[in-house]
């Protein structure tokens, strides 16, 4: 069994892979097919955006194992989805449909399942051919008005 300190060591290295794939400086896209639970979903959440097969399915696990969503799920779908479907989904260990997702802000596109990989390629092909440089910027932008809304968007950068 591993020691309180050797959890934490664990956790926070996690968590620090977790927030560098969302930081990057480029668009991110997953696609997701099939069971996306735990951790999957807390990665998933990271990416700008999250395109889904039909037949994928969504869900924190951890209330059925007595634990709780570490990694940042649970806030990042109430970030999309709100805190009501947030604490529904989280608190119920419930699997949910790649178009409930949708419906509720959390994924951004639903493809069948025998497209979603050309789908996905197609699109992340389109970006790459985008301004990247513009690309980072929105994304710093998006990210401070996550952390302090408007007014935090809004200010003159500092660099």
């Amino acid at each position: 069994m591993r020691s309180r300190s050797e959890l934490r060591a664990t956790f926070e290295r996690y968590m620090e892979v977790f927030n560098h794939f969302e930081r990057l400086p480029l668009p991110v896209v997953a696609a997701v097919q099939g069971l996306c639970f735990g951790g999957g979903l807390e990665l998933a959440l990271r990416a700008d955006m999250i395109f889904a097969s039909s037949s994928a399915r969504f869900g924190h696990p951890e209330q059925t194992l007595g634990i709780v969503t570490l990694l940042g799920g649970i806030y990042r779908v109430a970030e999309r989805a709100g805190r009501a479907r947030a604490s529904e989904w989280a608190l119920t260990s419930e699997q949910v449909s790649a178009a409930a997702m949708e419906h509720a802000g959390v994924v951004n596109k639903v493809f069948p399942d025998a497209d979603l990989l050309a789908e996905s390629r197609t699109f992340v092909e389109k970006l790459a051919m985008g301004p990247t440089r513009a690309y980072a910027a929105h994304k710093a932008l998006l990210r401070a008005w996550a952390n302090g809304g408007v007014a935090a968007a809004t200010r003159p950068c500092s660099t």
